[in-house]
């Protein structure tokens, strides 16, 4: 009987096929299969390579933009194509029945899969023609933006700095220790806390000016040259005045053996700023004395690139009551709030987070408003001008170093954490799950490893910890959320619909997280159904009819991937769940829902894709 099944299928499969033939025959479709997949993985390269760079005009920003949306219309196509071969096994009459069914949508998909094959060539070609060679070749300015914002910080007067005094006392102590090994200290912390201001203060104060022969501060960018790095050092010791003619053509060992010898004769003090990996530890070790008395300060704000051996300092933020002094000193001529904006005076604060880039930044923005309107819209529009206002445009371009230096595979991590709201505690299990959905990692030790990355370079910070010392739940900083959600936004890797306002104006995001209300939801459900492959839910209070959620799960997001209801106020199981046969995760914890737990497999179990399914029974 299984031979015979296995003959019919066959029969039929190919009797269906040949119906749904387009002219060419099959193999034209299979070979613009492949020449999507071909485009589509030049496609990634190029808006990797786009999106790690700053300056781009106008018109290059369009085409790419469209280009996104090409490429979500050719994953889809690809998506279709590879789901027509995988048809139920369960029972023949069900393979009958589903090749039957899907007649139509075999010629749609291959019509859609010629659509897509044109579509993304013609804005490939459009990006070529409008770039040129200029998007391989347009330099990413990392190094001058980073040398420029390190001045800057290197510059800042005693009025710019608050709650120093502690931590340059114990890095002071530190150094003047009694001990002629060598000793390293790192000072470790997010971009904007200060870092390199309070290593400044430290290399400046008598105490440690008297105490060493050799002095030397060299900055280390992320591509830095190690012989130029090296030759800086030498430079330093010799004052400049008197440094040999033939530094300048020496290599790399040449130039440590210099620095060794030289370093021999007398205790030193050298700093190491803004070190993005242990390789330039590693390549400059070997040219210091380990005796001495030398002493090393590392800024960094990655952890793991800190030497094994050492002291290491961890930049905290600064308290509510020291944002604020150091708030008002930046703003107000005095340092005394205005009674009339005492509120906005705190919300703005509160939402600097101790940051002091960001408190010197927005204080010296809001220095020259005076009119108590302006300082209501800022405070209600203040990620909007973290992103859009060119007087704190340095502070955004500091920030987002952290996450252009990111590896490819912790983007996507990263931008992942622009779904949940601001100042949200998010629980670690529920990232990691959500990662793995996604398809970002395949298994949980590697989506593990990925948030240790993203901790060490403190772009999430650790807010519950386990007896056992385990992360059980985090948070992102309100700045570098606002960072987050603007390039999750200008990447179109997720929309926020949060108070009835939806954050992309376009149909072209993937990722829909919706905030405190489905008020006026309506608006966008048509508009932007096709595209959205998951969706988030936080924060709701009113209980969804169930008019609303069969319109909103049956009419309008059928092709979700991902439905997270966690916490949604929901009386009862929604049936129109068993609609999305797409769905492969689906999360119903700390729900009201009234369905047990073998009502809630019964339910799912129809659903072919699902892999995961949590609620509070599971």
């Amino acid at each position: 009987m299984e031979s015979i099944a296995t003959t019919l299928v066959a029969t039929l499969a190919n009797h269906l096929l040949n119906i749904c033939r387009p002219e060419g025959g099959r193999n034209k479709i299979e070979e613009d299969v492949e020449a999507i997949r071909t485009d589509l993985r030049r496609l990634e390269a190029i808006l990797r390579d786009y999106d790690a760079k700053e300056g781009h005009d106008q018109q290059l920003q369009i085409d790419i933009e469209q280009l996104r949306v090409a490429s979500f219309k050719a994953a889809d196509a690809l998506e279709a194509y590879d789901n027509l071969h995988q048809l139920p096994r369960d029972c023949l009459c069900g393979i009958f029945k589903s090749m039957i069914k899907n007649l139509r949508s075999q010629k749609e998909i291959a019509s859609a899969i010629r659509h897509a094959k044109s579509s993304v060539s013609i804005q490939l070609n459009a990006v070529d023609k409008q770039a040129g060679n200029t998007l391989r070749e347009l330099p990413y300015n990392f190094d001058s933006i980073w040398k420029s914002l390190k001045e800057d910080a290197l510059l800042l007067e005693e009025d710019d700095l608050v709650g120093i005094e502690k931590p340059r006392e114990n890095l002071i102590r530190w150094l003047l220790e009694e001990d002629s090994k060598r000793k390293v200290i790192s000072v470790v912390g997010m971009g904007g806390l200060g870092k390199t201001t309070l290593v400044k203060k430290v290399f400046d104060d008598i105490k440690v000016k008297n105490q060493f022969k050799f002095r030397v501060w060299t900055t280390i960018s992320e591509s830095f040259n190690m012989d130029e790095l090296l030759k800086d050092i030498v430079r330093q010791i010799y004052n400049l005045e008197s440094v040999p003619r033939e530094v300048e053509v020496m290599k790399s060992t040449r130039l440590k053996e210099t620095i060794k010898s030289s370093l021999q004769s007398g205790s030193y003090v050298l700093i190491l700023d803004d070190v993005w990996s242990r390789d330039a530890w590693i390549a400059i070790e070997t040219s210091l004395p380990k005796g001495n008395g030398g002493r090393v300060i590392f800024t960094t704000r990655n952890a793991r690139t800190s030497p094994p051996l050492g002291e290491i300092h961890l930049m905290g933020k600064l308290s509510h009551e020291e944002s604020k002094i150091l708030f008002l000193k930046k703003t107000f001529p005095d340092g005394n709030c205005p009674t009339d904006l005492e509120q906005n005076v705190e919300s703005i604060v509160r939402k600097c987070d101790g940051l002091p880039l960001a408190i010197n930044a927005i204080g010296a923005f809001l220095s020259k408003k005076t009119d108590k309107n302006e300082w209501e819209l800022a405070d209600r529009s203040l990620g909007f001008e973290l992103m859009e206002n060119k007087e704190i445009d340095f502070m955004n371009k500091i920030l987002s170093l952290s996450y252009n230096e990111l590896p490819d595979e912790l983007k996507s991590c990263f931008l992942y954490l622009s779904i949940f709201p601001e100042d949200y505690s998010i629980e670690y299990n529920r990232l990691i799950r959500l990662w793995m959905a996604e398809k970002f990692v395949e298994v949980e030790e590697v989506a593990e490893e990925y948030f240790k990355m993203l901790q060490a370079r403190n772009l999430i910070q650790a807010t519950e910890i386990s007896s056992e010392g385990r992360v059980k739940a985090c948070r992102v900083h309100d700045i570098l959320h606002e960072i987050c959600i603007s390039k999750s936004r200008h990447q179109k890797f997720a929309a926020i619909y949060k108070d009835g306002y939806a954050s992309a104006p376009e149909n072209s995001f993937r990722r829909l997280s919706v905030h405190n209300t489905l008020q006026n939801l309506e608006q966008i459900r048509i508009k932007y159904n096709f595209n959205v492959r998951a969706l988030f839910v936080f924060g709701l209070v009113d209980s969804p009819s169930k008019a609303f959620m069969h319109t909103l799960l049956h009419e309008n997001y059928r092709m979700v991937r991902l439905l997270d209801l966690q916490a949604a106020p929901l009386e009862q199981f929604p049936r129109e769940i068993t609609n999305l046969v797409h769905l492969r995760y689906l999360s119903l914890r700390q729900t009201k829902s009234t369905r047990k737990r073998s009502l809630i497999f019964q339910t799912t179990s129809t659903l072919l894709n699902v892999f995961s399914v949590f609620s509070d029974y599971t």
